[in-house]
């Protein structure tokens, strides 16, 4: 579903939605934090999302938000 926010095509108004990542990393089934983010980025490994979009999806988006 990640991929389908950066991907214009799937999105009304051929439009690019301002998604963010969230885990639950702290969930007592996580074994290792590190994991997380590695599984996160095979979106770019596997060519699903540009490097430009994952670096909105795990930063740029959500640093918007932020109040100045």
């Amino acid at each position: 579903m990640t991929a389908m926010a950066f991907d214009r095509r799937f999105n009304h108004m051929h439009v690019q939605l301002n998604a963010m990542f969230s885990s639950d990393l702290g969930h007592w089934d996580v074994p290792s934090m590190a994991e997380v983010m590695e599984e996160t980025y095979e979106l770019v490994e596997h060519d699903i999302v540009e490097k430009a979009d994952f670096r909105k999806f795990v930063f740029s988006n959500a640093a918007r938000m932020t109040p100045p």
